[in-house]
């Protein structure tokens, strides 16, 4: 039963669909709401306020600081709930319907996003909706991971966990597909921007009703059939299950090490998106853009890891994964935008038609104008005409105001008129700049790999261990927990998965607010490698042999 899916019975098939399904559909919010859309949009919204970020005291709360601040909260929240309400499910058949909870909490804050508009103060509802959506995403993952040792046997979980997975980048990504091609098509309009992370809700709620039917609610063990618990044993059964957990020395360690790296892949994960757009300039369609190739490159190398560890070892591959993040992770730290060098690589481009008017040749979209000159070029489109005066403010906005990000190129016909804002992206002046300055130097500007390049090249590699770093991780874990109490033990997993994607986003949050964003990266370079390290250290392997 370790490979097709064909070999398992017709009615267990049509349940490992129904579990599978789920992935298919919640996986659009993790993809097009949490990396690939709101995060740019959201950067956008927040630097139109606050271009230079909201000092408060030493700190200043950039756009990706403050996204990462509230995804520790969100998962704050689910990390200490989830253990309490895992003990209790492992005792009531209330595991799916604890799922369905969270999974309308989730839609239903996700469907709110699109009338951030109309609220005056945007990018606060923004990061609202997103935080209890997010919530509910998380709870609603803890408890459809429990499900899985209790629809397939110990010897098929590698399989149905890579497969859920590779449905879950399937679907994300055909979603975001479609998206992808509204946004292009509508030039970025706002109203489909808004639209579009409206329908995540929609994908997600549709998928989870096959979920949700499909998929019987798990009979509760033997040994728990006459013990139904409250919230106050439920509390003490997580203490008692840290106790227990403790006593097993084997998955206590793994535990420790999973909370590490899950802690830096996780935070990698959730920062991404606004690190890109943020840092380095990246635009809402290229980050979509990488995010679909990791979406379709992420689901065959899930199910590529799965072959893999049945060759070698689910922990070894495991550990290829997690060396494979490290590296990407040094290659982007060292990401940077290039200095404008011929026309097309200017943000702003104006050419001169004779001696009083100039024609628009390219302007940034709708939602990524700079601050100030978006009020010049609001009413103008590519090709649209304008007059000496408007150029001349033009330039002033762009080239002499302390706050522009942007460059601009005007050709007046007998002069060329050409330069970058003081706050242009290919200004690199934070704490680790030496790194990106000499990537640039030896191999982004003599093979002329542009920023956007740079993150569609991350996105091919992210793509291929990000799917078998997260299957093998949840697979491991299910083999060498004891069956009867996988909710208890998988609530715990859950607790530990999000305590640790807490701290990452706190870490993030205060480096890059005290230091700089990519030193808050660096950072978390760091948690990697020591938990790859615990990991590489740990015998797996007597516990897998008495399973």
């Amino acid at each position: 039963m370790l490979g097709r899916l064909s070999n398992f019975p017709q009615e267990q098939r049509k349940i490992i669909r129904g579990w599978c399904f789920y992935d298919w559909g919640n996986s659009a919010f993790s993809t097009s709401i949490m990396v690939a859309i709101l995060p740019p949009y959201f950067v956008a919204i927040f630097k139109d306020v606050y271009p230079q970020g909201l000092d408060f005291g030493p700190f200043t709360f950039t756009a990706s600081s403050i996204w990462a601040l509230a995804i520790a909260l969100a998962t704050g929240v689910i990390a200490f709930s989830s253990p309490i309400l895992g003990a209790i499910s492992d005792t009531r058949k209330i595991k799916k319907k604890i799922l369905v909870i969270y999974t309308y909490i989730g839609c239903f804050a996700t469907l709110l996003l699109f009338f951030s508009v109309y609220t005056g103060f945007e990018w606060a509802w923004l990061l609202m909706c997103a935080t209890l959506a997010n919530a509910g995403f998380l709870g609603a993952w803890v408890f459809y991971n429990a499900l899985l040792p209790k629809i397939v046997s110990e010897e098929s979980i590698d399989y149905v966990s890579s497969l859920g997975f590779a449905y879950g980048y399937i679907g994300g990504g055909l979603l975001l597909a479609i998206h992808l091609v509204a946004i292009i098509y509508f030039d970025s309009s706002d109203f489909v921007i808004r639209i579009s992370m409206a329908s995540v809700a929609v994908w997600w709620f549709f998928s989870a009703l096959i979920t949700f039917k499909n998929v019987p609610e798990p009979e509760v063990d033997s040994v728990y059939e006459n013990d139904k618990m409250s919230i106050s044993e439920a509390f003490n059964q997580v203490i008692g299950t840290l106790k227990k957990v403790s006593k097993f020395r084997t998955i206590f360690l793994y535990l420790i090490a999973y909370l590490i790296f899950n802690d830096a892949i996780q935070t990698i994960i959730s920062v991404a998106g606004v690190f890109g757009p943020d840092v380095l300039g990246v635009t809402l369609q290229i980050n979509m853009v990488t995010i679909l190739i990791i979406q379709f490159i992420a689901a065959p190398g899930a199910m590529a890891f799965s072959i893999f560890a049945n060759k070698i070892g689910s922990q070894k591959a495991l550990l290829i994964a997690l060396f494979g993040w490290a590296f990407i992770v040094v290659i982007a730290l060292g990401f940077a935008p290039l200095t404008p060098k011929d026309q097309s690589d200017y943000d702003i481009q104006i050419k001169s038609l004779d001696e009083s008017r100039y024609e628009i040749v390219a302007i940034p979209s709708s939602i990524e104008k700079p601050t100030k000159s978006f009020e010049v070029l609001e009413n103008y489109s590519i090709g649209d005409q304008i007059d000496e005066k408007t150029v001349k403010e033009i330039k002033k906005i762009v080239l002499e105001e302390n706050l522009s990000s942007y460059s601009l190129y005007i050709d007046g016909g007998s002069e060329i008129v050409s330069g970058i804002g003081s706050s242009h992206k290919s200004i690199l002046n934070d704490s680790l700049s030496v790194w990106p300055k000499f990537m640039r130097s030896i191999l982004w500007e003599p093979l002329g790999i542009t920023v956007s390049l740079q993150w569609i090249f991350l996105g091919i590699f992210v793509g291929f261990v990000m799917g078998g770093s997260q299957a093998l991780a949840r697979s491991l874990f299910a083999v060498i927990i004891p069956k009867e109490q996988s909710g208890e033990f998988f609530g715990f997993f859950g607790f530990v998965g999000r305590f640790s994607a807490t701290i990452g986003p706190i870490l993030y949050g205060i480096v890059a607010g005290l230091i700089d964003p990519r030193f808050g990266v660096f950072s978390l370079l760091i948690i990697l490698l020591i938990g790859t390290i615990m990991l590489w250290r740990i015998n797996l392997d007597s516990v897998l042999n008495k399973n």
